[in-house]
């Protein structure tokens, strides 16, 4: 399965929403919501466009697998 374009994580915080909905290190992120993310910049403004709270699917590839989890999103600590 190849991947034209997607936000490759190359790190997470373990005891961040992320790591908890289920992403991991070597996912790669194609979708937020309805739109597609190819850089972390597209990444950042599609998950600043949801508020506190609200639950969004993430597309993601892993191992050549394409999967959808679901992440509730919280605020950023300090």
């Amino acid at each position: 399965h190849y991947v034209e374009e997607g936000v490759y994580v190359v790190e997470l915080d373990r005891n961040g929403p992320a790591y908890s909905a289920g992403i991991r290190v070597n996912d790669i992120i194609t979708m937020v919501g309805d739109q597609r993310v190819s850089k972390m910049l597209d990444l950042r403004r599609t998950i600043y466009s949801y508020r506190v709270g609200q639950s969004v699917d993430i597309r993601l590839i892993r191992d050549g697998r394409e999967m959808t989890i679901s992440m509730v999103l919280v605020e950023k600590p300090v």
